[in-house]
């Protein structure tokens, strides 16, 4: 089925360029540096299928017309973003003021993006929904398990068994990662949740409108922070933060054949009709 306004056609790409200060100035102890908001994000262009007119058949009376159709349907499932990032490396205070910068030619490291969540407090640890909200506690990164990435899909309203649906696009297998740090965390395949067996899930994004699955690259993969639990005398709650982390790829080609610094892909609702848009919050971890 088409719809009619382009709100709900959310296989969206969009550039962002992104401007990070990443550095951190203790005096007296050590201190991690963990992904930081952007100093500065702004949307450059956003661009999607429209719906011409329909197509023309013209046929003459008395005849039976055999007709196969081809279509490539917006998917109202996703949202995608991509972009540059312009960075700094920095020795700074607490104002934001530097003793010296360092201008980054090439970018590497991560940026990651978490869904915005109503924060769960201890007076309402009986409310059984699962999110914490807010600045995802980085040092409990794992990868996520087949768990959470059932649950994701049931709480986007997506259809399990739709091809484009959550769990048909992230997986444990069929994607490459290639593992990294997210602060001092190292996320590789055997860093899942509670110790679960598997891989991480995720997915390899295209290069020039190609699967990269195989090639693995543009990587993204699917994390969890698993916060905090509450205890009742029913049930004990894990709140938690699904982060999506995409691999920094500097100036490389991208699904358009036009170059980027990274890929998104994050999910949506997977209602029909005029449903809000899931806002994301985002994060960079330069390296």
């Amino acid at each position: 089925m088409k719809h009619n306004t382009l709100s709900n056609l959310l296989s969206v790409a969009v550039l962002l360029s992104l401007m990070v200060l990443a550095a951190a100035m203790v005096f007296g102890a050590a201190t991690s540096v963990e992904p930081s908001a952007p100093n500065s994000l702004s949307i450059q262009s956003n661009t999607t299928t429209a719906y011409p007119n329909g197509t023309v058949l013209n046929g003459t009376r008395g005849y039976i017309y055999n007709v196969e159709l081809n279509e490539s349907q917006p998917t109202f499932k996703w949202v995608g973003y991509v972009g540059n990032i312009n960075g700094e490396y920095a020795l700074v205070d607490s104002s934001g003021k530097a003793l010296y910068d360092w201008n980054i030619a090439t970018v590497t490291g991560e940026v990651y993006a978490t869904k915005e969540g109503p924060y769960i407090s201890a007076a309402t640890y009986d409310d059984v929904s699962p999110y914490h909200g807010g600045i995802p506690y980085w040092p409990n990164i794992t990868c996520v398990n087949s768990t959470i990435i059932t649950g994701e899909g049931g709480a986007f309203n997506h259809t399990s068994t739709d091809e484009d649906s959550y769990t048909n696009t992230f997986k444990d297998t069929g994607f490459t990662n290639p593992g990294f740090f997210t602060s001092e965390v190292e996320v590789t395949n055997t860093n899942v949740i509670e110790g679960s067996t598997g891989n991480c899930y995720g997915a390899n994004l295209n290069t020039n409108n190609t699967d990269e699955s195989e090639n693995g690259n543009w990587t993204q993969v699917i994390l969890t922070d698993r916060t905090i639990q509450y205890r009742s005398a029913v049930l004990d709650v894990w709140r938690y933060d699904v982060i999506y982390a995409s691999i920094i790829e500097n100036d490389s080609i991208g699904y358009n054949g036009n170059n980027f610094d990274f890929q998104f892909l994050l999910p949506q609702s997977g209602l029909e009709g005029n449903q809000p848009n899931v806002a994301y919050y985002f994060y960079v971890e330069l390296i």
